[in-house]
This record gives C-alpha cells, sequence and structure tokens, in this order.
C-alpha cells in the first residue's frame, strides 16, 4: 500500500511506501515519480484530443433528436485535479505491481511446501515471528492468506461461508466444531438457516467425546473444499481481511 498527500508549500505529492523497508520505499517513490513525469504529458494531451472531438462531434450531429454543446456535455476533471488523481493512481497501481512481485519472489513454491508440512501451528508461530520482526504489515496479512487452515474459515465474509457450507456434509462440520469457542460456531452458523443452525448446535451437544484424529480429519475435508474455492477466487476475505 501506498500513502499519499499533496505538500501544501510547493504542491509536491509525498509518497510512503509502507509495505516495505525504508531503502525499498525511497527508490519506489523516486522510480514512480520519474514514470509519471515522463508519461503525464503524452496522457493529458490525449485526454484534451478526445475531450475536443467529442464536443465537436456531439455539437454537430442530433444524437437521439437533440445536439449538445460543450458546456452540457461531462467534462472531466479540471486539468490540476487530473494530474494529482493521475499522479495518485500511478503511485497505488505500481505499488501493488511491486508488491505483488515481491511477494512472489518471497513466498516460492519450495518455501510454502515446507510451510504447510509444519501445520497450523507451525504457520501460527511462523507468523508470530515475523510480526515481532517486521511489525503487523500488509506482507503478515499476504503470508497469512497464502497458507489456508481450517480456522480462517471465519474471516471470509458471509457469502463465501455459504459457498463453503453448501460444499461440505454438516456431519463433518460438526465434528470440525468440537471444541471451539462459541464466538467461532456463531461465525459460522450465522450464516445458515435458523433450522440448519438448531440441527447443527443439536448434533454437536449429542456427539459427546470426538478423537482428535476425527476432529482432524474433518477439518482437512473442509480445508480442501476451501483450497479449491480460494483458488478459484470464489472466496472473499471479509472487510477486516481486505487490504
Amino acid at each position: 500500500m501506498v500513502e499519499f498527500h499533496k505538500d501544501g508549500k510547493n504542491g509536491e505529492a509525498k509518497y510512503s511506501f509502507t509495505d516495505f523497508d525504508e531503502r525499498v520505499g525511497k527508490v519506489f517513490e523516486t522510480a514512480c515519480r520519474q514514470l509519471y513525469e515522463t508519461i503525464k504529458e503524452p496522457i493529458l494531451q490525449d485526454c484534451k484530443t478526445l475531450r475536443s472531438i467529442i464536443d465537436e462531434v456531439a455539437a454537430q450531429e442530433e444524437f437521439y433528436g437533440k445536439t449538445y454543446d460543450s458546456k452540457e456535455l461531462f467534462c472531466g476533471y479540471a486539468e490540476d485535479d487530473k494530474m494529482h488523481y493521475m499522479e495518485r493512481e500511478l503511485a497505488r497501481e505500481f505499488s501493488n505491481f511491486i508488491f505483488n512481485f515481491y511477494k512472489k519472489e518471497c513466498f516460492p513454491l519450495g518455501v510454502m511446501n515446507d510451510i504447510q508440512k509444519l501445520g497450523n501451528e507451525g504457520r501460527d508461530k511462523i507468523e508470530k515471528k515475523l510480526a515481532e520482526r517486521k511489525g503487523y504489515t500488509r506482507f503478515n496479512r499476504e503470508f497469512h492468506k497464502s497458507f489456508l487452515a481450517f480456522e480462517d474459515i471465519v474471516r471470509f465474509d458471509g457469502r463465501s461461508i455459504q459457498k463453503i457450507l453448501r460444499d461440505i456434509s454438516n456431519y463433518d462440520l460438526g465434528i470440525a466444531l468440537k471444541n471451539t469457542s462459541d464466538t467461532f460456531k456463531k461465525a459460522i452458523s450465522c450464516n445458515m438457516s435458523k433450522r440448519a443452525e438448531q440441527w447443527l448446535y443439536d448434533y454437536i451437544d449429542d456427539l459427546g467425546p470426538v478423537l482428535k484424529r476425527q476432529v482432524q480429519e474433518c477439518r482437512q475435508k473442509i480445508l480442501r473444499v476451501m483450497e479449491d474455492l480460494y483458488s478459484c477466487h470464489e472466496l472473499i476475505w471479509s472487510d477486516e481481511w481486505t487490504d
């Protein structure tokens, strides 16, 4: 993510690439500023050309029985506002592009496979150490999203949870939720009908003791469904977990 504001004294844009350390951020700021200075004039010129052609055609031809003068048409941004908007959008797009490359190189397949072998407990410990060393940044959040665990089900939005529920067995869900907190159960069951929700709670209460191995097997079944849907971009993180 890029933080962006205008310096009131000289009108110059100030960037802060908060996803990276200070050295990398300064290089990005310089590169982004140079890129903007190079492309802004051609963009503005082409915008003016398009605007003048629209005005010319609208004034000379009837459309739906009417001609238009330029005052009746959307005129777009004033030039200063347009430049400010362009610079801000370029900084954001540039930041996203670089961060995606950065993330891809930090999380290659070999690293991902190693972390998956450690399971959810190992992932959580790695994530905690990352937070201690880097602070809780977008990098940490992307790390979390790259390695799904059963517990992540409650971090998706309601519609996504409903998609997961449609593809799993209520019996597996009940066993998977055994020994989870009431808050965790409610975050899932609130996306069910009242009847289905009551059945689920009754089923969990009637289960009695369940082997840890059974719980893990059911959670793995649900996790595979989550991974399949996530890989197809069918799941959306809740607002709290959206960048």
